[in-house]
């Protein structure tokens, strides 16, 4: 490498503000880990915490040669998805050079040709756009990391970013968490060409604020909206329910017996919109792989309640290594399915051959692919996804959970527990909307009572006694009256 590109190689490797480009989203600060990855190294995969990032990256770049960094942050040192911890960005590899009309186009042309397609698409401009030495990085930085748990709704926005961008050259088996993108201030060896930022978006636009060294970043959730809002027919179900909602609760007033307590119900439909980020009330697109992925989280807190790090006794590893391939396989977070579940076979089942592993989720595995190849089986006289499906009945009774554990669980739950949590959830909303246990108002009112008669006694008027209260003067006669 020559001293001129030695040069443009110490200057790129940072943004105007002196950050390290791997520094705007991974915090020096934070616990876990993130990976460096160098295929011509004596270590290939490097597990770094966060703390040391910053000398490790200066390290590598000295050593020379091609090298990645993982755009996300992991609770172990090892960046495979079941080992997520957050999540900081989302991110879209450009391979431009594939493309005929676009291959030898200058780097900050590419970079200014991919914000006009991103204002065509409607899309938000990226925080950063990184040129590999070949093609684009285009990276959105969130403004708060995201936990695992929100893994899904992530990879679903992922793959939504992947879509708008195909015609640029979108890699779409590059969307996963665990991936890996070339590290800025390196040498591309393919191409020879310096690994470096090219656009740094610094007015915050669609919603975005300011972040590490004032760059854009954007909030999880309101970039998700704007990716991804309610589909036309997801719209009309939710007017569905309302109406039928509606319905319900003004028949339910008509037929009291006295008609002048009926209220008219205010219908929610004046705030049905499709409009860009823009939920249907409370309403958010479902995600079906949170269910899988939930239940996988489940799964592993369980092992965690009943033998901590350990791995699970003989006679339970079979059941828990089954589950949590099939949960993986329906929760469609990770191209690597068997890379992933061998890591859950070391947590769950340490010390188990490879043909253990295998002879354990074998069917799941060949269901996963039935469904990736469009397959669908008859269950009732419906064509359906071949993979496995669970009711939470089945889940609970074949994992003899507890009534002690349940209280932890996200997803695998009894009955009688949603129906709690559901009691628990409605009275907190109503408690928000500024409604009181039936407790507490007798209690107030018990109160106002006892004021209402001492004030009596003082010789106040009725008059007097509603104003000292706050209370009309009809209550407060009321209170008045003799028991």
């Amino acid at each position: 490498m020559g001293q001129r590109n030695q040069l443009v190689l110490a200057h790129n490797a940072f943004d105007a503000s002196g950050i390290d480009e791997p520094l705007l989203y991974h915090d020096a600060e934070r616990p876990g880990f993130t990976a460096l990855f160098t295929p011509g190294g004596p270590r290939r995969q490097l597990s770094v915490r966060l703390n040391e990032l910053p000398g490790v990256l200066g390290e590598v770049r000295n050593r020379g040669g091609d090298a990645y960094v993982a755009q996300n942050e992991f609770f172990k040192p090892n960046r495979r998805a079941v080992n997520c911890w957050r999540l900081t960005s989302c991110y879209v590899d450009l391979d431009t050079y594939k493309l005929a009309g676009l291959n030898g186009l200058h780097a900050e042309a590419l970079g200014d040709l991919l914000l006009r397609h991103c204002d065509d698409a409607r899309i938000p401009p990226p925080s950063v756009i990184v040129y590999s030495g070949r093609g684009l990085q285009a990276k959105w930085l969130l403004e708060h990391p995201v936990p695992r748990a929100a893994l899904p709704r992530w990879q679903a926005l992922q793959d939504e970013l992947g879509s708008r961008l195909e015609p640029l050259g979108a890699d779409l088996r590059a969307l996963d968490a665990s991936r890996v993108l070339r590290l800025v201030g390196t040498v591309n060896s393919r191409s020879g060409e310096v690994v470096r930022l090219v656009h740094v978006q610094r007015i915050p636009t669609h919603g975005a604020s300011r972040g590490a060294g004032g760059v854009s970043v954007y909030a999880f959730d309101n970039f998700f909206d704007e990716l991804l809002p309610l589909t036309r027919q997801e719209l009309a179900h939710e007017r569905a329910v309302l109406l039928e909602k509606q319905s319900l609760v003004e028949s339910t007033s008509k037929g009291r017996e006295n008609p002048k307590q009926t209220h008219p119900v205010p219908s929610r439909l004046g705030q049905l919109q499709l409009v860009g980020a823009h939920r249907l009330g409370a309403a958010r697109r479902l995600i079906p792989s949170v269910l899988a992925w939930d239940r996988l989280a489940d799964l592993r807190k369980l092992a965690e309640l009943r033998h901590g790090a350990g791995g699970l006794p003989s006679g339970q590893r079979n059941l828990f290594v089954f589950l949590g391939a099939c949960f993986l396989a329906s929760a469609l977070v990770t191209p690597s399915f068997r890379a992933e579940v061998r890591e859950l076979g070391q947590e769950f089942a340490p010390g188990w051959s490879p043909q253990e592993l295998e002879s354990c989720i074998s069917s799941v595995h060949k269901r996963l692919q039935a469904a990736s190849s469009g397959e669908r089986v008859d269950f009732l006289g419906r064509a359906v996804d071949p993979r496995y499906r669970f009711r939470n009945e089945t889940l609970v009774e074949w994992l003899g959970i507890t009534g002690d554990e349940m209280p932890q669980m996200k997803a695998m739950l009894s009955q009688d527990e949603s129906r709690r949590r559901d009691r628990d959830r409605k009275q907190a909303q109503r408690r928000e909307r500024g409604s009181v246990l039936r407790q507490e108002y007798l209690d107030e009112a018990q109160r106002k009572q006892a004021a209402a008669r001492a004030l009596k006694a003082q010789g106040q008027s009725v008059t007097q006694i509603a104003k000292s209260l706050g209370i009309s003067r009809t209550c407060a006669s009321r209170y008045c009256r003799p028991s």
